[in-house]
C-alpha cells in the first residue's frame, strides 16, 4: 500500500495537503482570531482528529501539559525533546521564545505557517522538474507499443498477403 501512495503522490500534480500545513494555517488563524496559545493548541487538536491519530494524540498531549503547566520553561523545554512532530516541535520553540520576548504569536505562527508552505512550494517545484521524464516513461511504455502495433499491423498483413500470392 505505501508504494501506491509513493507512486500516486509522485503522479500527482499537486500533492495533497499535508496534515503539518493545515494545522499550521489553523494554528495561524486562531491565533490571528485573538485565542490564546492554549486555545489555540485546543482548536489544533480538534482538526488533527480527523487527519492522523498519532499527531492528534501528541497535540492534545502537548496542549494538556501546557494547561496545567507551573513551570513553563521547563514544560516547554521537555515537550520540545520529548515531541516527535516537527510541527509541534516548531510551535513549541514558537511559543517560548513569544513568550521570553514578549512577542506577538500571531506573528511568530504567521511566520511558521509561511515557512511550510515555502517548503511545500520547493517540493512541488521538485516534482514539476521530474514529470518531463516521468511522460517519457510513459510514452515509450504505453504509446510507442501501441503506436508500433497500429502502424505495423496493416503492413505486416499486406506483406503476408504478398507473400502468399507467390
Amino acid at each position: 500500500m505505501r508504494d501506491k501512495r509513493a507512486l500516486v503522490s509522485l503522479l500527482a500534480l499537486e500533492p495533497p495537503p499535508l496534515p503539518a500545513d493545515i494545522l499550521a494555517a489553523v494554528f495561524s488563524a486562531a491565533c490571528a482570531s485573538g485565542m490564546t496559545a492554549e486555545q489555540a493548541f485546543g482548536v489544533v487538536g480538534e482538526v488533527a482528529d480527523t487527519l492522523d491519530e498519532d499527531l492528534a494524540f501528541e497535540i492534545h498531549d502537548t496542549h494538556r501539559r501546557l494547561l496545567y503547566s507551573v513551570d513553563r520553561d521547563k514544560t516547554y523545554d521537555r515537550l520540545i525533546a520529548t515531541r516527535r512532530s516537527e510541527l509541534v516541535r516548531r510551535l513549541l520553540i514558537m511559543l517560548q521564545t513569544a513568550e521570553k520576548s514578549g512577542e506577538e504569536i500571531v506573528f511568530r505562527s504567521r511566520k511558521i505557517f509561511e515557512a511550510l508552505s515555502q517548503e511545500r512550494e520547493a517540493r512541488v517545484a521538485q516534482r514539476v522538474e521530474t514529470y518531463p521524464l516521468i511522460m517519457v516513461v510513459v510514452v515509450v511504455l504505453f504509446f510507442l507499443p501501441a503506436l508500433v502495433i497500429l502502424l505495423a499491423a496493416p503492413v505486416y498483413i499486406s506483406v503476408l498477403e504478398i507473400l502468399r500470392s507467390f
